[in-house]
């Protein structure tokens, strides 16, 4: 189960949403919508998610593609809160590194302030157990802003 989340989870962290109340995450109403827990002053600006194909499917491969600005550099020493249950019950809860983390979507530490594109393809095992996953994701920098924080539902 891990290592079909932290590919996930290194893609939802370069998502904070700061500015956005309620964001699709495309058109799809089996994918729900991400819910913002950050504040107006979040590192991290959002523009735009895409995840392709829309819903994800068990036993294929996604394309998820972020883009936003950084309004500060994210240095050494930034690290993420990550929860994810399935229904009720809890798979995940750690806080992480976000500079080792970062490396699996091909970046390094540190992220410059400035224009952010990630563009990541996970494969979702057939073994991944279908259900509604709740995700929350809260990232801090090193000098304990906040780079993002959101909550995202999604269902397999």
């Amino acid at each position: 189960m891990r290592f079909f989340l932290l590919p996930l989870f290194s893609v939802v962290l370069s998502t904070p949403i700061s500015q956005w109340p309620l964001i699709p995450f495309g058109s799809s109403s089996v994918v729900q919508p991400i819910i913002s827990c950050g504040v107006d002053t979040d590192v991290f600006i959002p523009k735009k998610i895409l995840v392709s194909p829309d819903p994800p499917v068990r036993g294929q491969s996604i394309t998820l593609t972020i883009e936003g600005t950084l309004s500060e550099d994210v240095v050494d020493g930034a690290y993420a809160d990550i929860k994810v249950k399935l229904g009720l019950i809890k798979l995940l809860e750690t806080k992480v590194d976000l500079c080792s983390e970062i490396k699996n979507v091909d970046l390094t530490c540190p992220l410059k302030e400035g224009e952010l594109t990630i563009v990541k393809q996970v494969d979702i095992p057939n073994e991944v157990p279908p259900g509604v996953y709740k995700v929350h994701v809260a990232a801090t920098n090193a000098d304990e802003l906040s780079i993002a924080c959101f909550d995202i539902t999604i269902q397999l």
